[in-house]
C-alpha cells in the first residue's frame, strides 16, 4: 500500500499539466522513495515549472521505484481539498487492488473513507527524471537572472503555508539552468522555473525615465529664511 499526505497532493494539482496529450504523464503526481530512507518525493510539473516536495510521512512498499498518480478526476481532486484543510490530516492511498482513495484521519478512531476514484489509480508510464535540470547547489545566488514567465509566479503560492510567507529565488548564472525557489513557509519544498526558449536580449523600455531630477534635500544647520510680504498697491 502507498499512503501520502493529501496536505503534499493537494499543493501538487497547480503544477501538473491539463492539457498535454502528447506527455500525458505530466497530468499525473510523481510518488518516489526519498534518498534519505524516510518519506517520499511528491514531484509535479507543467514542463515549465516544476514542484518538488518531501513528504516524511509517507509509506511506501519496499520495492517501490516510482509511480504516477492519475489525478484527473475531479471528485478526487474535490475531496482532497476537503481533508487537507487546516486541523485535519488526510491521507491519499493506493491499495493493491490499484484503486486511488481519499481518507480522513480522525482521533481516537480508525480514518473514515472520503472518496475512492472511479478512474485508474496509476499512469503507466515513465517519468522524466527531474534530478537531470537541478542547478548545482554550491553555485547558486540569489536573483532571478533571467527572463522568464510571470504566469508561473502564481504558482508559487502553494510553497508557502500562509499569505506571510516569502519565497526567494536563486540561479547559478547559466541562462539555460532552471531559477530555484525556495519558501520560508515550507522547508521540506522547493520549486523549478525553466528558462524560456527565446530570451532576448533584455532592453529597458524607452518609457523609463533616463534622467531623474535631484531633489536637493535641506541642510538641517541653515535656517530657513522668512519669506518677505509683498505690498500691495492701491489700484
Amino acid at each position: 500500500m502507498i499512503s501520502i499526505s493529501a496536505e503534499r497532493i493537494k499543493k501538487a494539482f497547480p503544477f501538473c499539466s491539463s492539457d498535454n496529450e502528447h506527455r500525458f504523464y505530466l497530468r499525473g503526481v510523481c510518488i518516489e522513495p526519498h534518498e534519505s530512507g524516510t518519506g517520499a518525493w511528491v514531484i509535479s510539473t507543467n514542463g515549465h515549472v516544476l514542484l518538488a516536495q518531501h513528504d516524511k510521512t509517507a509509506k511506501l512498499p519496499a520495492d517501490m521505484k516510482s509511480v504516477i498518480f492519475n489525478v484527473a478526476d475531479k471528485g478526487f481532486r474535490s475531496a482532497v481539498v476537503k481533508v487537507a484543510r487546516p486541523r485535519k490530516s488526510g491521507r491519499v492511498e493506493v491499495s493493491d487492488l490499484k484503486i486511488l482513495t481519499v481518507l480522513e484521519d480522525r482521533i481516537g478512531s480508525e480514518a473514515v473513507l472520503v472518496y475512492t476514484a472511479a478512474s485508474p489509480a496509476l499512469i503507466e508510464a515513465p517519468y522524466p527524471d527531474w534530478r537531470q535540470i537541478l542547478p548545482s547547489v554550491s553555485k547558486l545566488k540569489p536573483g532571478l537572472g533571467r527572463a522568464f514567465n510571470p504566469h508561473y509566479l502564481w504558482l508559487l503560492d502553494s510553497l508557502s503555508l500562509n499569505k506571510h510567507n516569502a519565497v526567494k529565488f536563486f540561479n547559478n548564472g547559466d541562462p539555460k539552468s532552471a531559477v530555484v525557489a525556495f519558501s520560508y513557509g515550507d522547508e521540506h519544498a522547493f520549486a523549478l522555473i525553466m528558462p524560456l526558449a527565446a530570451d532576448g536580449e533584455t532592453v529597458i523600455p524607452r518609457v523609463y525615465p533616463r534622467k531623474l531630477k535631484k531633489v536637493q534635500k535641506a541642510d538641517p544647520a541653515q535656517k530657513p529664511k522668512p519669506r518677505k510680504l509683498r505690498k500691495q498697491t492701491k489700484r
